[in-house]
């Protein structure tokens, strides 16, 4: 019994270890679309477009992949995506997922603070 003990001590702290090392990252798109990133390996590309200007990031994500977007600063609406992996074209806003992929909106509670009329 104590050696399922220990087994079972030793999993959650290995659960534990790579939530903690999950990246974060949030990007404000030029539409102001608020993106909130986080996966357990994440990475960025730049490719160099002389017409643009401007080099476009690309941000790779894997593991554990959650994409937050709501529509301004303060708006509660939300859509959540999960998936096994994504990448995430800043210049336009597109996400493309990989692997089990589920997309939820979401409409998040009122503040408590708020005055009723």
């Amino acid at each position: 019994m104590a050696g399922v003990r220990a087994s079972l001590c030793a999993i959650a702290l290995c659960g534990c270890a790579a939530a903690a090392a999950q990246k974060h990252m949030k990007i404000t798109t030029e539409e102001h679309v608020v993106v909130d990133l986080a996966a357990n390996s994440m990475e960025t590309e730049s490719n160099p477009s002389p017409a643009a200007g401007k080099s476009p990031v690309i941000v790779h994500l894997k593991g554990d992949v959650e994409i937050r977007m709501r529509w301004a600063e303060a708006s509660p609406e939300r859509l959540v995506m999960h998936a096994d992996a994504a990448d995430f074209h800043e210049d336009t806003g597109e996400v493309e997922t990989h692997g089990n992929v589920t997309v939820t909106p979401v409409k998040e509670a009122e503040p408590a603070d708020k005055p009723s009329n």
